[in-house]
């Protein structure tokens, strides 16, 4: 093979390379979660009463500041223990805003064509940090993810423009490099500007908990 070919081929397998690695993020936002701040749940936790649960929430920790209306907060740390493959499928892709309620919302926010979107809508809902790690052959590690935004089209219900359509973005962070058997934390905080159930919020899932 001609040796100046050579050179193109090696440089683009770099390049590919280079930017496959910089797709992938392990963490999102202005600074990076201290993990010393959000301790690795108890690994020897007796679950084999969920073995046949796709997903198990072994820690659901979840803190809110409510400052006013239009200045809330929310911290979350939240630690699956993946039992199978469809629970592995479940769990590849964490989108936000997330159900604080999936009893009410799952069946409250259904528009047409749309009823399959699981989030609620949430008004201004900004994620300030993300990031995730998993517990995997007796050690924690970081877990790379991809960054996305998909679409979502709400209708105005109340007010002067109502049953004007509202155009948001949710954001979709895809995990790599997780299996059945790995326990993954996740931990977010996120800013709000409106009310959300008159406050009153239930962390109901279809997962079942050990604790929350």
């Amino acid at each position: 093979m001609n040796p100046h070919r050579k050179i193109k081929i090696l440089l683009h397998c770099i390049c590919l390379f280079s930017l496959n690695t910089f797709s992938q993020k392990t963490l999102f936002g202005e600074a990076p979660v201290k993990w010393q701040n959000y301790g690795p749940p108890n690994t020897s936790l007796n679950t084999e009463k969920y073995i046949n649960a796709d997903l198990v929430i072994l820690n659901d920790e979840a803190e809110f500041s409510f400052y006013s209306v239009e200045n809330e907060k929310i911290t979350r740390n939240i630690t699956f223990r993946i039992n199978t493959e469809k629970g592995l499928d479940k769990l590849k892709t964490y989108r936000l805003p997330e159900s604080f309620d999936e009893g009410y919302d799952g069946s409250y926010f259904r528009q047409g064509r749309l009823s399959k979107i699981k989030s609620p809508y949430i008004s201004e809902f900004t994620t300030q940090k993300f990031s995730a790690r998993k517990y995997s052959n007796n050690r924690w590690s970081d877990v790379p993810f991809d960054l996305r935004y998909e679409k979502i089209r709400w209708i105005r219900s109340s007010g002067d423009f109502a049953g004007e359509f509202i155009n948001e973005d949710r954001t979709a962070f895809s995990f790599r490099d997780i299996a059945v058997g790995d326990l993954v934390q996740v931990v977010y905080e996120a800013t709000f500007n409106k009310s959300y159930g008159n406050n009153l919020i239930y962390f109901h899932s279809s997962f079942p908990k050990v604790h929350c």
